[in-house]
This record gives C-alpha cells, structure tokens and sequence, in this order.
C-alpha cells in the first residue's frame, strides 16, 4: 500500500533563529516604509501651518 501520510508525525525541530543584525534590518526597514507613508500627509500638513500662519 503507497504511503499516505495518516499517523505520520513529522520531527519537531526548533525553528532558526535569525542573526540579530537581521531583526535590526527588519525593524528598520518597517520603520522607514511606515515614514514613507506618513510623511506625504506630514508634509502637505506642515505647509499647510506654514502658509497659515503667513497669512497666505
């Protein structure tokens, strides 16, 4: 009878780890594609203050 997987348990292996300088490169790459997003509308506000406040 071909194998058919019932009651098969695989081995249990921890998962790797990454290095730590790969969570830094990911933490860093989340925080800059979260600045990316935010700072169009933070530009557009900030100008928008700029010109209020001159009276424009």
């Amino acid at each position: 009878m071909p194998f058919d997987g019932v009651d098969f348990e695989p081995r249990r292996e921890k998962p790797v780890r990454g290095a730590p300088g790969d969570n830094l490169v990911t933490v860093l790459i989340v925080v800059l594609a979260i600045c990316m997003l935010v700072t169009p509308i933070s530009v557009a506000g900030l100008v928008d203050t700029i010109r209020y406040l001159r009276g424009d």
